[in-house]
């Protein structure tokens, strides 16, 4: 049997961010709503969702499973670009047997809030760890163990720069931004014919998900056939549309503002403006940091090295999943939670209560 979800969503959705987007584009916040009401009833823990507001213009959405149980540090997850919460469907369960769990549409995407982020690389960064830390004052949580995967791995990082005396310990999961450009990509644009320079100028000045948007009745279809490996990582617990149907209404609103930002912080090539391997030394020494990827990921192998010859002093560790892709959490979610309970586990024997603030 599955359990009840509290569901405390005051704002009326069609109304909320943006509303109906009926016309063109099948989609509106309500959809979105529905759909990741869908992918959640397949949780069979309690849990509670609702927007906790984090300042006069912004919500952040916000599940909530075992938050009763205070003696241990609480695990924040936070999901990668154009995702969100639901996506954490096959870890709920096991990283929240004895902990509090929280995940949280980053601001920008899924149900939070999507006004407009700063045009700037920087600026846009500290929007987004800003609000993480607006959100943890409102969740009034002392200390955290926070998750983070791929662009959501580089802004936890990023959070910790800012505020390391929030974070008992830093968990990635094959983040997105950390290397540097290759050397020889500004000789390969310059060998560019004058064409593809212009093609690769034209679709740069979209951002990233236009297509699904601009395939307006048709976006449904689009995410099938292109996402198609999405849904596959979801096969043991839906045989239906669920999770494309999640995508593409997480997705398929008017251009969602964590789009823009996330834009403004990348190259051409996805790659970031300002690589966060460039800054892993800024990190507070003091703040554990546990590195975890998929053997068959596209992301650079080599980054837990390199971040460990960097914080030498530091406890940084690199974790490999067997057969996982860049999605390592769902491509062997019972691999992964074992590694991140363990990772909790050690956390928990090494320190006092952290998990509410005084």
């Amino acid at each position: 049997m599955m359990a009840e979800a509290v569901v405390n969503d005051t704002t009326c959705l069609e109304e909320h961010e943006g509303g109906w987007s009926f016309g063109w584009r099948p989609t509106s916040m309500s959809l979105l709503a529905k759909a990741e009401k869908k992918i959640l009833s397949a949780l069979d823990v309690p849990y509670t969702a609702d927007y906790v507001k984090i300042n006069e213009e912004d919500k952040i959405w916000t599940v909530k499973i075992n938050p009763s149980n205070s003696n241990k540090t609480p695990l924040v997850l936070m999901h990668g670009f154009g995702a969100g919460l639901a996506f954490w469907i096959l870890n709920f369960k096991a990283l929240s047997k004895d902990r509090p769990v929280y995940a949280i549409d980053t601001l920008g995407f899924g149900r939070s809030s999507r006004r407009m982020l700063p045009y700037n690389a920087e600026d846009a960064e500290n929007a987004f760890v800003d609000s993480i830390e607006e959100w943890r004052k409102a969740m009034n949580l002392n200390k955290m163990v926070l998750l983070g995967h791929s662009f959501g791995g580089y802004l936890a990082y990023a959070y910790g720069i800012k505020y390391p005396e929030r974070l008992k310990h830093l968990i990635l999961a094959d983040p997105w931004g950390f290397p540097n450009e290759p050397e020889d990509r500004e000789k390969m644009q310059q060998s560019m014919p004058i064409w593809v320079k212009g093609l690769a100028i034209f679709f740069m000045s979209f951002n990233p998900l236009a297509g699904i948007r601009a395939a307006g009745p048709f976006g449904p279809f689009v995410v099938r056939r292109i996402r198609k490996d999405i849904q596959y990582k979801f096969r043991d617990l839906f045989d239906d549309d669920r999770i494309m149907n999640y995508i593409y209404h997480c997705n398929a609103q008017r251009p969602a503002s964590g789009e823009t930002a996330f834009k403004t912080m990348s190259t051409f090539g996805a790659w970031a403006q300002r690589p966060m391997l460039d800054r892993v030394h800024l990190l507070n020494p003091h703040v554990p940091l546990d590195m975890i990827y998929g053997t068959k990921t596209w992301m650079d192998l080599s980054m837990g090295k390199k971040v460990f010859n960097i914080r030498k002093d530091s406890h940084v560790k690199t974790h490999f999943v067997k057969g996982a892709g860049h999605h390592v959490y769902a491509d062997r979610a019972d691999n992964f939670n074992d590694v991140v309970n363990k990772i909790c586990k050690d956390i928990d024997s090494n320190s006092e209560d952290l998990s509410t603030a005084v």
